[in-house]
């Protein structure tokens, strides 16, 4: 029924119902797009073990799935693996676990993640355990109790006197989703620069997630998978011009 009525809806065609149905139809919209990403997530990672090739299954989730970006599609491929980790041990407090976590936001989930990296998937539902009323949090205040969790130290925004405005030229670009960027990029010279820049900003990235002595090795996965596609597309290209060594 809601299928129907999304699609009457985007067809432009008039609900004609009451203000009661007209509630009830909300909420079960509401209810609905609460656990769609995290569903996704878990669809994605179901997926994988249908493809040999890790490039092929990024291509997948990209023509499928539609992330915003290459960070977008890490997030829900941690969060596929952390749901998945916990249902799949086949515990009954493994299992409720999983329950308390998929309806949590994207945000909790993510730091979830950190803990069963750095821990093992055993802590997560013992953080939960020893955190009362973790579902309510704020963002931060459950940033923090991870945090404390894992005996991190409180981190300040590093000062970066050598590159004025990167923090917020950071924050502005990790906001704009993938079409954006390349309707953006639409000349030689932006294209140069951009490829630049990337080069970059993907060098420091992984030197500094390299460098870890607990690196996250989900996103690194992921980053070699979509390097080697990207790579794949490189070589059909040179290929057609007799330029591929």
């Amino acid at each position: 029924m809601l299928q129907s009525l999304i699609d009457r809806v985007a067809a432009g065609e008039a609900v004609g119902a009451s203000v009661e149905e007209l509630t009830a139809f909300g909420a079960g919209l509401v209810r609905v797009n609460a656990k769609v990403r995290q569903t996704i997530a878990v669809l994605i990672c179901e997926g994988k073990r249908f493809f040999a090739d890790p490039g092929e299954w990024v291509w997948w989730i990209d023509e499928n799935f539609a992330p915003n970006d290459h960070s977008d599609r890490c997030h829900l491929v941690d969060i596929g693996n952390l749901l998945t980790g916990l249902r799949n041990r086949g515990t009954c407090d493994m299992l409720q676990c999983y329950r308390a976590i998929f309806p949590l936001d994207c945000h909790k989930q993510l730091s979830l993640c950190k803990i069963a990296r750095r821990r093992g998937l055993d802590e997560v539902p013992a953080f939960l355990s020893h955190t009362p009323g973790y579902a309510k949090m704020k963002r931060d205040a459950f940033r923090a109790a991870v945090a404390a969790w894992l005996e991190e130290e409180p981190k300040e925004r590093p000062e970066q006197p050598s590159l004025p405005g990167f923090d917020d030229a950071l924050d502005t670009f990790s906001r704009l989703d993938s079409g954006a960027l390349r309707e953006a990029v639409c000349d030689p010279q932006k294209a140069a620069h951009s490829l630049r820049a990337g080069i970059g900003l993907l060098g420091a990235a992984l030197a500094y997630e390299l460098n870890q002595d607990a690196p996250d090795t989900g996103t690194l996965q992921m980053t070699r998978a979509a390097l080697l596609a990207e790579a794949y597309k490189i070589e059909q290209r040179l290929a057609e011009f007799g330029e591929l060594e």
